[in-house]
């Protein structure tokens, strides 16, 4: 099927449109920073932000969701966010950095490839659930690791001022 086909009315072709995750920083979670919201829940700046340090990502294979999870018996909504990662390379230093981050409370900063960038768990923190490291030995077989990242907010991911992300993830 030709690319033009299932791009009509699409300013790009095919081959540059791309979706998921471009970027993400972990920081660690504190309940002491505080984060500065402006119109629209747009951050601006915080007190006590942590030092945020960019994981290396393999293209186009990492995304993230974000379910409203309900109980009306007892009247409680939260916002479930769900972060699925594929980090480039298989190494001893890509798996310890994986296994000291489970348990650990973190903050994600994340630049989607079509939008803004958000600030995902500010509110309660996000912890690493799940981790899978694979060593490309069989035909097919990646040489990654997978990691899982979920957690609980009362809201939905603010989005990050862009000169403020310029700063916050560098």
């Amino acid at each position: 099927m030709a690319c033009s086909n299932i791009t009509q009315g699409y300013s790009k072709s095919c081959d540059n449109i791309a979706s998921g995750i471009k970027n993400l920083w972990i920081g660690n979670y504190s309940t002491s920073t505080v984060w500065n919201h402006i119109a629209n829940d747009v951050v601006s700046g915080a007190t006590g932000a942590p030092t945020f340090y960019q994981v290396e990502l393999r293209e186009g294979t990492c995304s993230y969701t974000e379910e409203i999870v309900a109980n009306a018996q007892f009247g409680i909504k939260n916002i479930r966010m769900n972060f699925e990662l594929v980090i480039i390379g298989q190494s001893q230093s890509g798996r310890t950095f994986v296994n000291d981050l489970l348990g650990a409370s973190v903050v994600l900063g994340v630049e989607t490839e079509q939008g803004p960038f958000i600030l995902a768990g500010e509110t309660k923190g996000l912890e690493v659930v799940a981790g899978r490291s694979t060593a490309g030995i069989q035909a097919g077989e990646e040489n990654t690791i997978r990691v899982t990242i979920s957690g609980l907010a009362n809201e939905f991911a603010p989005t990050v001022n862009a000169t403020y992300a310029a700063t916050l993830f560098t």
